[in-house]
């Protein structure tokens, strides 16, 4: 049997939770476990959620390699959660005929809320790896945990970027710095928007110009005049992979561009975006769960999971939500290894007595949770792109680079188009 112990030392060779065993344990056998997967297939996300999927394909992988649960292997059953509709379905479906014990999701807040009712409802433990809006917690559902963190995380760590990391490289007065929030009006981009707002006042900064737009918007070279002429020096952007495209796409157009772009969420700091961007991403900071460029002294055995992402995958990770959720899942198994089983209410009190140091993991977090279901040894990292690659820069035990205060230069005007003089 898998004790927890035993997941937590899978170290190197399984979830990255601590030293490496002194001997591999034996395969897992026996009938399988069987725990959903929900996580949507289809939309503009889906590369995103897809890529939390793969985090917990691979923390699956390790657990079986490491000798299951209790000595049976783990099989994910996957369903899609393109809408919370469809999610809460799902949910119903993968819990009635699918006899799921447990499920993972699903990397979308509306989805998530809808499919961890229907879990509560059907008193089916429900482990949100990567979602982070705060209502998913906030209800206080009986067996509903997540392991990364909150919506508002990203907000504050970005503010704090402009103060800690922009005003020394620019030798400025903080307070001096014009800021810009630019978010989109659905789910994160509020809830970051909101949280921007409220650390820009806590920190006496001044936050010049907050602009929102809807979800779908294709034109942004008006929100890029509105920055212009409001003399914006840092961005604070929070949007959907193609708001991210469409954007740099506006400055280039506009012949315009601020200092400093901070992005917040999982697709600044996806590897599609940088390439359907280009080299033009380049100098962008981004707030994120911590990426695989990442201090492995803070992070045991990232390089493993990296290399298992390779192995499995044969790509490199796009981006660190696979690591969150493959970190996340490992969380979570050792609490249903601590509980025997997946039992409702001893889960919950093995969940609850979590206590997992932070950087002992392989992306740096920690497990404590609240009775809400929340972990509290989670955060966000303050990344940078850097020669193509996100690569953490603040704060300074998880960091593998100096952060650069640049963006990297417009590239030339297409063909036709008339060229404007940056201010």
């Amino acid at each position: 049997m898998l004790t927890r112990r035993g997941v937590l030392l899978a170290g190197a060779t399984g979830f990255g939770l601590g030293a490496a065993p002194a001997r591999a344990p034996r395969a897992a056998q026996g009938p399988p476990v069987p725990l959903g997967a929900l996580f949507p297939l289809s939309g503009e996300a889906a590369l995103l959620r897809d890529e939390a999927f793969r985090g917990v394909v691979l923390a699956v992988n390790a657990l079986n390699a490491a000798g299951g649960l209790g000595g049976r292997p783990v099989a994910l059953k996957r369903a899609d959660a393109r809408d919370p509709v469809i999610a809460a379905g799902a949910a119903k479906a993968l819990i009635q005929k699918g006899k799921v014990s447990a499920i993972f999701g699903t990397a979308a807040t509306p989805m998530a809320l809808s499919a961890s009712a229907a879990a509560a409802l059907a008193g089916i433990p429900y482990f949100e790896l990567t979602a982070t809006g705060a209502a998913v917690t906030g209800r206080g559902l009986p067996g509903v945990f997540r392991s990364c963190p909150e919506a508002a995380s990203f907000g504050t760590v970005s503010v704090a970027a402009t103060e800690t990391v922009l005003a020394p490289l620019w030798k400025r007065a903080p307070g001096s710095l014009r800021l810009a929030v630019l978010a989109t009006n659905a789910g994160l981009g509020q809830a970051v928007a909101e949280a921007q707002a409220a650390a820009a006042k806590s920190r006496h900064l001044t936050l010049a110009q907050t602009l929102t737009y809807p979800a779908g918007t294709v034109d942004f070279l008006p929100l890029v005049r509105a920055l212009e002429g409001a003399r914006i020096e840092v961005v604070l952007h929070t949007g959907f992979a193609n708001d991210i495209v469409l954007f740099f796409r506006a400055m280039t157009e506009g012949r315009w561009q601020p200092r400093m772009v901070i992005g917040c969420g999982p697709a600044y700091a996806m590897a599609d975006t940088r390439a359907a961007v280009g080299s033009a991403l380049d100098g962008t900071l981004a707030v994120d769960f911590p990426p695989y460029a990442i201090d492995q002294h803070a992070a045991p055995g990232v390089a493993a999971v990296e290399s298992a992402y390779h192995t499995r995958y044969g790509a490199a990770p796009r981006s660190g939500l696979s690591l969150a959720a493959y970190v996340g899942a490992g969380f979570f198994f050792a609490s249903m290894a601590k509980a025997g089983g997946t039992d409702h209410a001893k889960l919950h009190q093995a969940v609850l007595q979590s206590d997992i140091a932070c950087a002992t993991t392989a992306n740096g977090w920690g497990a404590a949770f609240d009775e809400g279901g929340q972990n509290r040894r989670a955060g966000t990292v303050l990344a940078q792109w850097q020669n193509g690659r996100a690569v953490a820069v603040s704060p300074m035990a998880l960091a593998v680079a100096e952060p650069a205060g640049a963006l990297a230069a417009l590239p030339p005007p297409q063909a036709g188009k008339a060229a404007r003089a940056a201010p």
